[in-house]
């Protein structure tokens, strides 16, 4: 891997983890097709921890009033009784993709590396999200079923290719959340859940440093962090504002195109 392919998976990361086209199934596309070699899912968790980075900055004013609930024992800005309670909400929406994580690690990370599942994960993003555009605007509020649905839909987003942010928000406007409010927690949901795969990741990076020093490679995962990051940051901002003008159901062509396309390209 070079330091241009580490900027551009990078840029890739931080377009295709906030607008709902799969970040996971584009990086296993590109790096198949630029001919990309990366240690393990190393790289890959790099650069969702740089968009797991545009996450913190963007909602950092929300995460901020949750954080300070806990101390003052208050009510939050967020429209919720209080900060306990959204915790609640985040970690019960953490449980499916731990269960389907770890209990099925080995054999969801094989598919990472057929570019043929990808493209029909990616086909399924696109007819999920062109089935929104029927979906109504809802006006209720978070409760613990809605939060643990929402995190049943991002347990299936850990198959390459299945958009995390398309699938979360499309199970939020299904049970009657708001849009923005919908997004808002689809993206607060994943910051425990990349936090601690980062964590792993890391821990593993620590045992080899050695040797990622001495081949580059180290470096490398840095510049993907840093160019996920910056990119990513302006991606959360477009998502939302496209997310508002119902204009979300027409990333499901994009989906089905790519998708395709890579069933058809790969499949020979």
């Amino acid at each position: 891997m070079s330091i241009l392919d580490a900027i551009l998976l990078g840029i890739l990361q931080g377009i295709a983890e906030f607008l709902p086209i799969s970040s996971s199934g584009h990086l296993v596309l590109a790096q198949e097709i630029l001919g990309i070699s990366s240690p393990g899912v190393t790289f890959e968790i790099m650069v969702h921890a740089g968009t797991l980075g545009s996450i913190l900055w963007y909602y950092a004013k929300d995460i901020t009033n949750i954080a300070k609930g806990f101390s003052i024992s208050g009510r939050t800005s967020l429209e919720q009784p209080s900060s306990w309670v959204w915790m609640g909400w985040l970690i019960l929406s953490m449980i499916p993709a731990m269960f389907i994580g770890v209990g099925f690690r080995e054999p969801l990370e094989s598919l990472f590396e057929d570019p043929v599942w990808v493209g029909g994960f990616l086909m399924t993003t696109g007819i999920m999200l062109l089935l929104t555009r029927w979906i109504r605007v809802g006006r209720s509020t978070l409760t613990w079923q809605k939060a643990l649905i929402m995190g049943v839909f991002q347990a299936f987003a850990i198959l390459p290719g299945i958009s995390r942010a398309g699938s979360t928000i499309t199970a939020g406007l299904l049970v009657g959340l708001p849009r923005e409010e919908a997004a808002r927690f689809s993206f607060l949901m994943v910051i425990p859940v990349i936090g601690g795969a980062t964590l792993l990741e890391v821990i593993d990076l620590l045992q080899l440093e050695n040797g990622l020093v001495m081949d580059g490679q180290l470096g490398l995962l840095l510049i993907g962090f840093v160019t996920s990051l910056l990119v990513g940051i302006a991606s959360l901002s477009l998502l939302v504002k496209l997310l508002n003008q119902n204009s979300f159901h027409h990333f499901g062509w994009y989906c089905l195109i790519v998708g395709a396309a890579a069933i058809g390209w790969f499949i020979r």
